[in-house]
């Protein structure tokens, strides 16, 4: 055989060998797809029937005070400083980590 065939066969097997790895991916991708569509679709069919967004608000209710809830036992583990309304530049500088949770700003003083 000769050099440019056999140059060309290995370039076959390498394309062959990167379009089989992109087809792969794009089976996962497929069936990622497929399964947030069914979510969604459940989603829309819980908020449309009788009471969903009711459903909806409690859910969304019952999450900010469980939030609330990890928030304060995670401030009896470290001291924690909450400031409610606009940030201050200043009084961040002082303290090394601090999260965002909407217009409450908790601070921890490590």
């Amino acid at each position: 055989m000769s050099t440019r065939c056999k140059v060309a066969t290995e370039d076959a097997k390498k394309q062959e060998e990167m379009l089989s790895t992109e087809v792969r991916s794009l089976l996962v991708a497929g069936t990622s797809l497929s399964v947030a569509r069914k979510r969604l679709q459940e989603a829309n069919r819980l908020l449309t029937e009788e009471r969903g967004c009711v459903k909806l608000k409690n859910v969304q209710r019952k999450l900010r005070a469980r939030q609330q809830y990890m928030i304060s036992q995670v401030s009896l583990l470290y001291p924690v400083k909450i400031l409610v309304g606009p940030a201050q530049e200043q009084e961040l500088e002082s303290y090394s980590s601090s999260s965002r949770l909407g217009n409450v700003l908790v601070v921890l003083n490590c």
